[in-house]
């Protein structure tokens, strides 16, 4: 009983921390980050401008991907207080260029996409559609239904793509470039493309029909039913994961629908805290002053993720399969079953201290 009662708080501690601490310093970073671009580098948004920020991301992207390997060998022969700051700052402009995506997808979808509530509702349904089929549904889900930690084997691995293609070894070398070339196109831009327009579709659609003349009425009501709904699905979700998945063991399809819709309800509620936070921000941090708010959210994001170790929540791009039969078994998690010893295990929890079996 005391062990249980000890496991029990640790979870509860966890919970704590990923939810109200460094959910919030995340959404900071990414709103820092954003509003530093608007303000700086492409302050005039057109097609054009978006396109090419979007291009040259993606280039970096690209690069970081195909070099990963190497660059891992390097950092683990030279284990230093070197590596690690390093690496930091790795995570750090990888977090950076992933702003740069979306807020080039979410710059295009404003400027083309009519304010239609007909028309947006549609782009995220045929988005999600997109992920459904590919088996990325699980993606949607960001802090604090997901954090990785910074880690110290093969920290250089953070832009990851769908079909993992650059680790082929046959001996063609034309046709391995040719399925990495499709993977990255597929990857980025496709199913990456669709993470950010599902988000964009609940945020411009609560934007219009959640108290619109009221930022900060529109804000709390988004925490606090993002909160509330997140924390009930917790046990919830825990809960039929394992009763579901120990009773339908032959029904392949059957698992990968309820996983699918357990993560769809899941990333809603995630899309609710992060739209509240972003604009509780702007309401409550330097409201006439931009370019204050932008540094003080930035600064404090990213100094806050690199103390906890999670800088990499921000960084990582990971396209993970919800058909892959390790990643079915692998999220009945919650079962009070962690012990502290696995606290520094694989990245990509559900939250920041490794809570599966």
């Amino acid at each position: 009983m005391g062990f249980l009662c000890e496991d029990v708080g640790y979870l509860v501690g966890d919970v704590g921390l990923t939810s109200f601490i460094i959910t919030p310093l995340c959404a900071f970073f990414f709103h820092g980050a954003w509003l530093l671009f608007d303000l700086l580098l492409l302050p005039v948004q057109s097609n054009l401008s978006l396109m090419l920020q979007i291009f040259v991301a993606l280039l970096y992207m690209v690069t970081c991907n195909s070099t990963a390997d190497r660059l891992d060998q390097v950092a683990n022969i030279e284990q230093s207080n070197k590596t690690v700051v390093i690496t930091k700052l790795y995570y750090y402009v990888a977090a950076v260029v992933v702003v740069c995506i979306w807020r080039g997808i979410w710059g295009i979808l404003d400027l083309n996409i009519e304010t239609s509530l007909v028309l947006k509702p549609i782009v995220g349904l045929l988005s999600l559609v997109v992920l459904i089929v590919s088996r990325n549904v699980s993606n949607l889900i960001f802090p604090p239904g997901r954090i990785s930690q910074d880690k110290q084997t093969e920290p250089f691995h953070v832009f990851h793509s769908r079909l993992q293609s650059q680790a082929c070894t046959c001996r063609n070398t034309f046709k391995c470039f040719m399925i990495y070339v499709i993977d990255i196109i597929v990857s980025y831009g496709f199913i990456n493309t669709s993470y950010a327009a599902v988000w964009w579709t609940a945020f411009t659609c609560e934007d219009e029909l959640l108290f619109p003349d009221n930022i900060k009425l529109s804000a709390t009501v988004c925490v606090i039913y993002g909160y509330v709904t997140y924390l009930i699905q917790l046990p919830i979700r825990a809960m039929i994961m394992r009763v579901s998945f120990d009773q339908i063991d032959n029904s392949f399809y059957l698992k990968l629908f309820l996983y699918q819709f357990l993560n769809i309800s899941f990333s809603f509620s995630t899309m609710n805290i992060w739209r509240g936070i972003l604009n509780l921000s702007d309401v409550y941090i330097y409201p006439e002053t931009v370019w204050k708010r932008a540094v003080i959210l930035h600064v404090l994001g990213s100094m806050g993720l690199a103390f906890l170790g999670v800088s990499r929540s921000m960084a990582v791009v990971k396209f993970e399969d919800d058909g892959d039969v390790q990643c079915l078994q692998r999220n009945k998690f919650l079962q009070l079953q962690m012990r502290r010893d696995v606290v520094h295990q694989e990245e990509e929890t559900f939250s920041l201290l490794n809570l599966e079996k």
